[in-house]
């Protein structure tokens, strides 16, 4: 493990007690398309989100194929332990309650012998008040499943989805919910102010189709700018434009040409380098007095 994994539990470091291990006879075999798995659904409830999401990606191995994903508010974790049969390349299941880690660590070690692939789940507890307490990395996939039924967590989820990157280039946040939830419009309003929401909603496969999955993608991100840091006053809304068009996400850049002196340049550059990070070498744009330069933040 690297040092970002300090904070995650793999399932053969967790501490298991031998009533724990006892009481899988008590579990039930739930089939997700072509694997069953025995889980303990007489203490933890499956939502039908995550079922659901589990079988999208059953159908569609290439979402989470060779890549890494990190599940937010995991509960019993089905859509992680999906993942690792599909192929992901390292799958982070966490959750901010520590019984729901735990269970999920327990689930994965039993169904190990069957599945040995997921011996390599890793687990954590994770706050979306605090996404920065576990560092754990960026992740090209965020999977979520009925994440989205209180309003006080809007704003926190969206955080967290941000702290791990999920609006980096070529990223992906795969939310899976039951239409009519109180906050899903909060929480769509709130994605789509730093995510491009998929002019595609998907819909899950159920009796009564209420369940869908938005996808949420990163775009490439390239911004040009020459001579706009000529007012102090603009400072701060230039900063706030370039962060909402999202040039903060990994990969993307902005490109800002202007003449040394500038009035406010020392200002503007302060303000960009609070988000964004400022490329060591500086171009000297051609130009007879040489008073012209490009600065490339990253």
């Amino acid at each position: 493990m690297s040092d970002s994994d300090e904070d995650c539990v793999n399932v053969f470091d967790a501490d298991l007690s031998e009533e724990e291990e006892d009481e899988t006879a008590s579990w039930q075999d739930v089939a997700v398309r072509e694997f069953v798995l025995r889980l303990p659904l007489h203490r933890v409830h499956v939502w039908r989100s995550s079922m659901m999401l589990a079988e999208h990606l059953c159908d569609h191995k290439e979402m989470v194929k060779g890549k890494q994903v990190l599940e937010l508010g995991c509960g019993l974790g089905l859509p992680s332990l999906v993942a690792l049969l599909c192929g992901a390349a390292r799958v982070v299941a966490s959750d901010l309650s520590p019984e729901a880690v735990a269970n999920l660590l327990t689930a994965a070690r039993h169904n190990s012998a069957r599945y040995p692939v997921l011996s390599e789940l890793e687990a954590c507890v994770l706050d979306w008040f605090r996404p920065q307490d576990a560092e754990l990395g960026a992740f090209p996939v965020i999977l979520a499943a009925d994440v989205n039924y209180e309003s006080s967590a809007v704003k926190p989820l969206t955080k967290t989805v941000l702290h791990h990157r999920c609006a980096a280039r070529g990223n992906t946040l795969y939310l899976a919910t039951r239409l009519g939830r109180v906050s899903l419009e909060q929480s769509l309003e709130s994605l789509q102010a730093h995510l491009t929401l998929d002019a595609t909603t998907t819909l899950l496969e159920d009796e009564d189709a209420h369940h869908v999955m938005f996808t949420f993608d990163a775009e490439l991100g390239a911004f040009l700018a020459a001579d706009v840091n000529y007012e102090s006053s603009a400072v701060k809304p230039l900063t706030k434009t370039v962060l909402h068009h999202r040039c903060a996400a990994r990969g993307n850049t902005l490109y800002l040409a202007t003449r040394l002196g500038r009035v406010s340049l020392e200002q503007s550059l302060e303000s960009l380098q609070a988000h964004l990070t400022l490329d060591e070498t500086m171009t000297l744009l051609e130009d007879e007095d040489t008073h012209h330069i490009m600065f490339t933040f990253v």
